[in-house]
């Protein structure tokens, strides 16, 4: 996934609809905090600032979930001169969340 300056979601590819279980069309053009409402959205929304704020590669792990379903994450942040790139990684030992043209 890629955010813009104002951390409007840019970019969305097939593995972030993967393990985020979105479609693209559902959240590119939207900011952040607006597609991840959940509590550990809010705390990688402020890990983002923080990256770009200091231009630092940030890497944590974080909780995030929704309809239900909680999901543990390895996180990397790359911000760069017009935005930040955000890695995700599963690590709750699923192998994924169910895609969002899938059924839960």
């Amino acid at each position: 996934m890629a955010l813009d300056s104002e951390f409007t979601i840019t970019h969305f590819n097939a593995g972030a609809e993967r393990v985020f279980a979105r479609a693209a069309r559902q959240v590119v053009g939207k900011r952040f905090r607006e597609v991840f409402t959940e509590a550990g959205g809010a705390t990688l929304a402020a890990k983002l600032e923080e990256a770009v704020k200091r231009q630092n590669v940030l890497a944590f792990r974080t909780e995030l979930g929704d309809a239900g379903r909680q999901h543990s994450y390895a996180v990397r942040l790359h911000p760069f001169s017009t935005g930040v790139s955000v890695f995700c990684r599963l690590t709750d030992g699923s192998d994924r969340a169910p895609h969002p043209h899938e059924p839960a």
